[in-house]
């Protein structure tokens, strides 16, 4: 099992305070590799937190579907802004109705919350294994050698198969592959930005 509700809870509160203008995804997934369902993936429900207060109303009911279901739920750690979303929702839907088609509620809203460019950017690497020694050593890249004159704070999210390290200094990225590359270990680290997602809660 992970519970990362108390990790999260302390990443949104810090952002909250810095504005009001945003939201964080939240959605609940079931995936085939998991065991659970035919398809690749499946949808099950999403919501958009505007608060540590919806947040914390919403956790039992995000875990009773994650148990039912056997699913995850994942959190996207940068947030984005709910006027744009809005504004960006109405156009969507001028263009459905323009074209003649129409995506549900939670189709839309999972696309636009991928497109909208980020309030507070953050860099997601993922480690695709539980081994400490791997977590200090892509650390030890970014610290050592991609910074020369600041120290990035780093946040470490478990997940289910290993470990996201997530900070919000940028770095050269093209170097950070071309070094993990160098050393061998680029085969289980993976760096993401525009879809920072993260496991807030699975339970398989």
């Amino acid at each position: 099992m992970v519970d990362n509700f108390d990790k999260i809870r302390r990443i949104i509160s810090a952002d909250f305070e810095a504005g009001e203008d945003m939201f964080f995804y939240v959605f609940i997934m079931r995936r085939r590799k998991d065991g659970q369902g035919d398809s690749d993936s499946c949808l099950l429900h999403s919501y958009l937190i505007r608060s540590v207060v919806e947040l914390n109303k919403l956790e039992p009911e995000i875990k009773l579907l994650s148990n039912f279901y056997g699913a995850r739920a994942y959190i996207s750690i940068s947030p984005k802004s709910m006027k744009e979303f809005q504004s960006k929702m109405l156009t969507e839907i001028a263009n459905d109705m323009a074209h003649g088609t129409m995506r549900g509620p939670s189709r839309l809203t999972s696309h636009i919350s991928g497109v909208l460019e980020a309030k507070i950017k953050r860099w997601l690497i993922d480690i695709d294994s539980t081994d400490a020694h791997s977590a200090e050593e892509v650390k030890n890249i970014v610290l050592g050698e991609l910074y020369e004159m600041t120290t990035p704070e780093f946040i470490t999210i478990p997940s289910v198969s290993g470990i996201h390290l997530i900070l919000s200094t940028k770095f050269n990225t093209l170097e950070f592959k071309n070094r993990l590359e160098y050393r061998g270990i680029a085969d289980n680290v993976s760096l993401h930005k525009k879809s920072a997602l993260t496991i807030l809660y699975a339970n398989l």
